[in-house]
């Protein structure tokens, strides 16, 4: 059984090797973006499958299924890792298809979208900032009141000028 990683290659990167050796045993398999040479010999021993794509973000959960798939390893992953929260949805969305546990996307949505994060904490009573139509309409009433817009010049002048 394996983990599938989605990473951006600079932050794969960044984690030291050690650490990488320590938790990555060989039978990991990373979804990240194209590397070089060195990079990928450098990457190999800890991860038995590396799937290098090109624009990494633009591809939907689907299309990753599709080339794990591809690559036959797709009935050996029993957990997907996500290191980036541009990861975060396509990491749920496998995971439902999939049927592995873990964040399913309509939590993880709730980490990407924050006017949906604040309007389901508010339903747990959790007090957040004043949501977005007030904001807009509080600005409204102070842009009322503030600026005069003319007509005929189609301009936005301030009151106080007057």
């Amino acid at each position: 059984m394996s983990a599938l990683i989605l990473s951006s290659k600079k932050f794969i990167l960044s984690i030291q090797r050690r650490i990488r050796e320590t938790y990555f045993q060989g039978d990991s398999i990373l979804i990240t973006e194209q590397l070089s040479a060195e990079n990928r010999s450098e990457l190999t021993s800890q991860f038995g499958v590396i799937i290098e794509l090109d624009h990494y973000f633009s591809h939907p959960a689907t299309e990753l299924l599709q080339r794990l798939t591809d690559n036959g390893v797709l009935p050996a992953i029993e957990t997907v890792i996500a290191f980036s929260e541009g990861d975060i949805l396509r990491a749920a969305h496998i995971r439902e298809i999939l049927d592995i546990p873990g964040q399913r996307f309509d939590q993880a949505i709730l980490f990407r979208d924050k006017i949906l994060m604040k309007q389901h904490a508010a339903r747990y009573g959790v007090v957040t900032a004043m949501p977005q139509e007030e904001i807009f309409r509080d600005i409204a009433q102070w842009a009322a009141s503030e600026f005069i817009w003319s007509t005929e010049t189609e301009e936005l002048t301030s009151c106080m000028q007057n």
